[in-house]
């Protein structure tokens, strides 16, 4: 293109884009403010499941300048500074310090999403894009179903955010590149996500190896590998130091889980359709339909990326130079095939990874760098070209989705018909209602899929026009307007529908321990179908909150002895005690809740057993609920009176469940003697430190602390022996005499990886600096 051309190109696309540009920061702070101001919240997924009750515990403790060991409002004493799911170390957690809790949480969520616009466009600037092809790459990027389901999860978004970062470092090389690259592997590595980041070093060995060669890549790859190691060290020790006693670093996970939520191959429709399968967090007519066309709701609700953007990066690998795009495009292929294969061989990344790999799907992050990369390479192949380049026509393309649109709109009551009766007759409770829910859904689908196709179709035709007349500008704005198709992955909820206090807590005291049995693993019931409008992810929030899940029960000050495993950094012992109380009788479970110290428990309907009895009883939605009290729970700390040696596992669960005396009458793997009858006094007890008056001719103190070997024990500074007692628990063998024992954790070794950090920040500030 002529320099005459070149100026007319530069002097029309340059103002537009910056209002562009100027639009992205309205949009954005319009959805963020009623965020950071305690209006609105997240909600999706893991936003309450996971993230919200680990957050609540650590910014209460960050407030009190303590970063825990082990948090005690879960499972008695479960991983804290050692689950990456928290990020204990994380910078962004200084937020917490400034701000109220629900403020610094959905920042996170905001901050980040901003962030991962801003590093893929200085990624695609790096890369060699001109300004306006790098902003569409940014956008790309931060506005893909793939980043966008992340904002779900606290901890992968922190890793998408960061990465493009690292990417540059890869790229640029030398001392300032690793400095660069090793300062966002540090903190995605902090961020919380390890299995993200490690499959995020497969684009980093290509970039590096491609500009640098073999032998400069490779130190350079390992160099930024480093400075990471020792930024993230903190986080390493701390995980490292619990890792074998849990269930990921112990038995690990089965092959069955390993697999779930692969790639299926169905969902290259989502390239074309934003949500072709149902939107999320929709149980009514537009829920997903996992059991017609999925085994299972993705991991990643949907990898649309924009059509104008898809469309772009197909020009991206066709007319660019085969150096600049094809290892972008075999990334690009190579996520989406080993997010299928690892649904077809699960048993694969299970024995690869020891049991420590599930879900496939979290290989398409090499597809969610990829692609945006492509697409400001196609954009910047486009702009420049010398003349218009006609293959693949946008025209073509959207002529031909327009016309699959007007074809489904005239074929598509006669299908949903069809399918509806076609379904009904197959499901074994096939009747009127089914068969108006089942037309309701295939409605809604239909609607879907015409709004998809027309709304793609309109777009590309419009893609043609921008082309023809080169502007940059436009073709930004249509890949905008495309993605705004993806707002129910951003949808938020108003804060003070689930920040009213529970019902229930006029029944409880701060500090009760509390069994939750809706909505969790745990229920131990059917829970039987609410009445109402239509179910929403909200509405399931709201119950939640009224019915004190331990996303909310842990802001109100209650403690979950039986909270549930979600990230597979329990202890194993925990776990299992899960496992079995699933299959156990009640008397059993009573037992148990008694020998845990659960004060409360919720249910929906009355066990009919002796050692719980009935509190208060509301209607939710035609749904009796129920509150409980245990019986004689266990104390904080005490002293049984009669000590059973069981080795067996399976035993000692036997053997609490059927006790007629299950907090006086204890388990223990070793022989040893035990004298019943020693006064106790509990001093002191915190996450990581109890200190108990002993007085008594010896045997063993029970902790309501779940068994742990980090937790040593000692009398001044001679240790004692600690053991599981009553399977889970921790159980101290104390000498006879007058004794106070000392229980804790040690934060010595994460203490010094600390001191490293904040030495390796400085120097990484350091090299930074130099030319």
């Amino acid at each position: 293109m002529g320099s005459e051309s070149t100026t007319r190109l530069q002097g029309f696309g340059r103002s537009p884009t910056v209002w562009i540009v100027v639009l992205l920061a309205i949009l954005w702070l319009v959805w963020t403010i009623p965020l950071a101001f305690e209006q609105r919240t997240l909600f999706l997924r893991d936003v309450f499941t996971t993230a919200l009750p680990l957050k609540f515990f650590g910014a209460e403790a960050l407030r009190q300048g303590d970063i825990p060991v082990f948090n005690p409002l879960r499972a008695l004493g479960q991983a804290h500074s050692g689950n990456p799911n928290a990020l204990p170390f994380y910078p962004g957690n200084l937020l917490y310090l400034l701000l109220p809790v629900w403020s610094a949480f959905n920042l996170h969520y905001a901050l980040h999403l901003l962030l991962s616009l801003v590093t893929m466009t200085s990624l695609c600037r790096r890369l060699g894009l001109s300004r306006e092809a790098s902003l569409m790459g940014g956008i790309t990027y931060a506005g893909s179903g793939w980043v966008l389901t992340c904002l779900s999860f606290y901890n992968i978004l922190t890793v998408a955010a960061w990465w493009p970062l690292a990417m540059i470092g890869a790229v640029g090389g030398g001392r300032r590149g690793a400095a660069l690259g090793g300062f966002a592997v540090g903190m995605a590595v902090l961020g919380g996500e390890p299995v993200t980041a490690a499959i995020g070093f497969v684009p980093l060995l290509w970039l590096a190896v491609d500009n640098h060669g073999w032998r400069k890549g490779i130190v350079n790859l390992t160099t930024i590998a480093a400075i990471g190691a020792l930024i993230a060290l903190p986080q390493l020790v701390a995980t490292l130091s619990v890792f074998d006693f849990t269930l990921r670093g112990g038995p690990g996970l089965p092959a069955s889980k390993a697999g779930v939520r692969a790639f299926h191959p169905i969902r290259l429709l989502e390239f074309v359709l934003p949500f072709p399968f149902g939107e999320p967090g929709e149980f009514g007519p537009k829920e997903y339909w996992q059991f017609q066309a999925l085994p299972t709701i993705p991991y990643f609700y949907t990898l649309y990326f924009g059509i104008v953007g898809l469309w772009l990066a197909f020009k991206g690998r066709l007319f660019t130079g085969r150096s600049k795009s094809s290892g972008w495009l075999w990334l690009a292929l190579a996520g989406i095939g080993l997010g299928w294969v690892g649904g077809l061989w699960p048993g694969l990344f299970e024995g690869v990874s020891a049991g420590l790999f599930r879900y496939p799907e979290k290989f398409l992050f090499w597809l969610a760098l990829a692609v945006p990369v492509l697409a400001g390479l196609g954009f910047d192949r486009l702009i420049h070209a010398r003349r218009p380049l006609r293959v693949l026509s946008p025209w073509f393309l959207g002529g031909t989705l327009l016309v699959l649109a007007v074809i489904l709109f005239f074929l598509g009551p006669a299908i949903v018909e069809s399918s509806a009766e076609r379904a009904v007759a197959l499901a074994t409770d096939s009747n009127a209602s089914q068969l108006s829910r089942t037309v309701e859904g295939l409605e809604a689908h239909l609607d879907m899929w015409l709004l998809g196709l027309a709304s793609g179709g309109a777009l590309l035709v419009l893609t043609g026009f921008a082309v023809r007349r080169r502007s940059g500008a436009a073709l930004i704005a249509l890949q905008l307007v495309g993605l705004f198709q993806l707002y129910p992955l951003m949808q938020s909820m108003p804060l003070d529908e689930l920040t009213k206090p529970s019902p229930w807590m006029a029944f409880l005291s701060r500090g009760a321990a509390v069994h939750n049995a809706y909505f969790t693993d745990q229920s131990w019931q059917e829970l039987p179908a609410y009445e109402g409008e239509r179910f929403h992810e909200t509405t399931l929030a709201r119950l939640r909150a009224a019915e004190l899940d331990s996303a909310f029960g842990i802001a109100a000050g209650l403690s979950y002895p039986l909270a549930t495993d979600l990230e597979g950094i329990y202890s194993p012992l925990n776990a299992y005690l899960l496992q079995e109380l699933e299959r156990a009788s009640w008397q059993q479970r009573v037992n148990w809740l008694r020998v845990l110290g659960v004060e409360y428990l919720l249910l929906v309907e009355d066990p009919g057993v002796e050692g719980v009895n009935l509190v208060a009883a509301e209607d939710r939605r035609g749904v009796q609920s129920l509150l409980f009290e245990v019986e004689r729970p266990a104390l904080l700390a005490w002293w049984p009176e009669v000590i059973q040696t069981v080795v067996d596992p399976a035993e000692q669960f036997l053997a609490v469940g059927r006790s007629p005396r299950p907090v006086l009458e204890a388990t223990v793997p070793v022989d040893l003697s035990h004298h019943s009858g020693a006064r106790i006094e509990v001093l002191e007890h915190r996450s990581d430190r109890w200190r108990v008056k002993v007085e008594g001719e010896g045997g063993v103190l029970i902790l309501r602390r779940s068994y742990q070997p980090l937790l040593r024990a000692r009398i001044g500074d001679d240790p004692l022996m600690t053991m599981p007692a009553n399977f889970c628990l921790l159980g101290v063998l104390v000498p006879p005499g007058i004794h106070v024992v000392t229980v804790e954790a040690s934060r010595r070794p994460q203490t010094v990886a600390g001191i490293i950090s904040i030495l390796t920040l400085g120097w990484v500030f350091f090299l930074g600096q130099r030319r």
